[in-house]
């Protein structure tokens, strides 16, 4: 199963401006995410998913000569993402998409396995969680699906919160269910990085985590 990466960040994030490119460790929070990402054998290649180009070059020229197979698409509305995601797959011919969030940087690409490994086994439209899980900014899915949905999330709320839609549609499409253990479950832990505080708790664990030699 071959698979495409779009990752959805955008530079003019409110709480924490140009996060994508604030450091924990020694790399950039976007750079970890594609690391990541690449570590899976099924993805063979990736997008940086975002607005506009005047507003979002800096991920091109940041990221274009430390990844050269990496891929960039601007939308001409950052806003609406689910419409981004869309347009975005009608160029694309692998006929699934992993739609990462660019904020959440340590993405397990063994907890991707398992998804992946359940996906390919049916014919499922996309997979979604019944229970709150510590993996956040994941959804896989078909690339067929996307027109439908754009079609349906006709309000801002919706167009910006590719998940939202699916979450309460479920039962429109043939969705898969994510496996999970209980180490998997959400434990008032948050993996995404949306403020300064967030950005210095990953970077105190990097810290702990080196001393350590932990991965």
């Amino acid at each position: 199963m071959r698979i495409s990466a779009l990752i959805l960040c955008r530079n003019s994030s409110s709480r924490l401006r140009g996060k994508h490119f604030k450091k924990i460790g020694d790399k950039f929070i976007i750079e970890h995410t594609i690391n990541n990402i690449y570590r899976h054998k099924n993805i063979n290649e990736i997008y940086i998913a975002t607005g506009t180009y005047s507003k979002n070059k800096i991920f091109e020229k940041k990221l274009i000569s430390k990844y050269p197979n990496l891929k960039f698409y601007f939308h001409k509305n950052e806003n609406k993402v689910v419409e981004r995601i869309f347009f975005l797959s009608k160029k694309i011919k692998n006929k699934n998409l992993l739609i990462i969030s660019g904020d959440c940087p340590i993405i397990d690409f063994r907890f991707l396995n398992k998804i992946f490994e359940k996906f390919k086994l049916k014919n499922y439209d996309f997979s979604i969680s019944i229970k709150k899980l510590q993996h956040e900014g994941i959804l896989l899915s078909k690339k067929s699906i996307w027109k439908n949905i754009n079609l349906n999330c006709n309000n801002e709320k919706l167009q910006e919160h590719p998940s939202l839609y699916l979450r309460n549609n479920f039962q429109k499409y043939k969705y898969m269910t994510i496996p999970y253990e209980n180490k998997d479950l959400n434990k008032n832990i948050r993996m995404s990085v949306d403020t300064q505080s967030d950005l210095d708790f990953f970077n105190l664990i990097f810290v702990i985590c080196k001393k350590k030699n932990i991965e």
